[in-house]
């Protein structure tokens, strides 16, 4: 992250910002034993933004529904 600071602040804010939302989700969840798929899906479209700007082209994903 502090490597993406100085290359593209604006992508960091977004990183961060990103993180921040799969930080929250994962606190809030924690003693939970079940979610809502929604919740869920929300989390993964989270977290899935986070690996695409650690790995870039280098991972994809594939949302077979």
């Amino acid at each position: 992250m502090s490597s993406l600071v100085y290359q593209n602040q604006d992508k960091a804010i977004d990183f961060i910002n990103e993180l921040s939302k799969v930080y929250r989700y994962v606190l809030d969840n924690k003693n939970t034993e079940l979610a809502s798929l929604q919740e869920e899906l929300d989390f993964l479209e989270h977290y899935i933004y986070l690996l695409k700007i650690r790995f870039g082209d280098r991972i994809l994903f594939n949302e077979a529904v």
